[in-house]
């Protein structure tokens, strides 16, 4: 089981070698085509983590944690793509909830960060250069003035996209939610997380596995969309 489940990444990382790298990226149209880009771009460098834990699997199964923690990463994003393509008949139906999707990160890090000046200073220039236009789509010239009304931007929760996702034409897909949750309970630290940490490790390669071909089903589908 764990070598076919190597075997099917390593497939995977190919097929989306060949769909972005096809792509010249300054000509890739934002927000939409744009935004699948990248996240074809993360799953392949989740998938390539992935590997190299699971390669250790038999030796190290404690890897087991770390590979939920990616698994739920991938899981999120695969919730949120079709959150936005529900109700969606053409890209420019995506691109309104998209904006805020784009931004939520934007208000969360200015808001809360309390680092250095001059490195918050400098990323919140190049963004306000580079994403001017997204700015004036919202509404506003500076982020600042986003950070000034955050509920007004700010993105789902994971439950309400869930919830979303479960009454749209995609719901076959909100099914990754259950193995979302089970893996939350690595990312935030409570009584089930020692439980789980102690499960037989071929019930944890199983629920591994389940977890993995949902991300191999939705990067078929976000593919199959792009050339579409």
């Amino acid at each position: 089981m764990l070598n076919t489940l190597i075997e099917k990444i390593d497939d995977k990382i190919d097929a989306i070698k060949i769909e972005n790298y096809d792509k010249d990226l300054s000509e890739v149209d934002f927000p939409v085509s744009w935004t699948f880009y990248f996240y074809l771009e993360r799953y392949s460098s989740f998938l390539k983590s992935s590997k190299q834990l699971l390669i250790k699997f038999d030796e190290f199964p404690m890897h087991e944690m770390s590979l939920g923690l990616i698994l739920r990463t991938m899981i999120l994003d695969s919730l949120t793509i079709f959150e936005l393509l529900s109700g969606a008949n053409s890209k420019d139906d995506v691109k309104p909830k998209l904006n805020k999707l784009l931004i939520d990160n934007v208000i969360h890090y200015f808001k809360n960060f309390d680092g250095e000046d001059g490195l918050k200073n400098d990323l919140k220039n190049k963004l306000e250069a580079k994403f001017g236009s997204l700015l004036t789509q919202l509404g506003v010239t500076e982020i600042d003035e986003l950070i000034k009304n955050p509920r007004q931007y700010s993105y789902k929760s994971p439950s309400k996209i869930y919830n979303t996702v479960k009454s749209s034409k995609y719901k076959k897909f909100a099914q990754g939610y259950d193995l979302y949750l089970h893996y939350s309970k690595y990312e935030h630290f409570g009584l089930i997380s020692p439980l789980m940490s102690k499960i037989k490790n071929d019930k944890k390669l199983e629920i591994l596995i389940i977890g993995y071909n949902y991300i191999f089903d939705v990067i078929d589908f976000i593919m199959k969309s792009v050339d579409d």
